[in-house]
């Protein structure tokens, strides 16, 4: 079920609805993905949060997967750090920032996420990981990371 328009918002309607042959509407969610030749879909996340770099884009679900997989690692959120976060700028650093597993030891978890970073070619132009207490969630549910809270504390630094 999908309205056809937002309340008094003709700018966000017209960002987000199309109107199809039929006449249904459909939504833009801004999730990225793609279909492979077996017709299943792949999510790579929100278009929003992709990095774009110099070297190439990365998604927040193609990378954060193969981090949260290290044993240790609790979760974590890619970020864009420096003149273009999140904005489709060459000039952005890919960040992984982690929570970790209570007791894990922050140096050594930060070389096996980077050794397992460097194996992969989808992750190997990612040279900065960060370790954090917890991650800024959206307190509706606690799987939400606020990845631009992120971006904009890190480029504090």
């Amino acid at each position: 079920s999908v309205t056809d328009q937002y309340w008094a918002r003709p700018e966000q309607t017209a960002e987000a609805k199309m109107v199809g042959e039929d006449g249904e509407v459909w939504h833009r969610m801004g999730d990225l993905g793609w279909l492979d030749d077996e017709g299943r879909v792949w999510f790579c996340g929100r278009k929003s949060e992709r990095v774009v770099t110099g070297e190439g884009v990365l998604y927040t679900e193609c990378v954060e997967g193969v981090v949260n997989a290290v044993p240790g690692v609790y979760r974590s959120a890619l970020i864009a750090v420096g003149t273009g976060e999140n904005s489709g700028s060459s000039h952005a650093v890919p960040v992984v920032v982690m929570e970790l597993e209570v007791g894990q030891e922050h140096a050594e978890m930060i070389q096996a996420v980077k050794e397992e970073l460097r194996q992969r070619p989808l992750t190997e132009s990612i040279h900065s990981v960060e370790v954090r207490s917890s991650l800024p969630v959206d307190i509706r549910h606690n799987a939400k990371i606020k990845r631009a809270e992120l971006a904009v504390a890190y480029a504090k630094r």
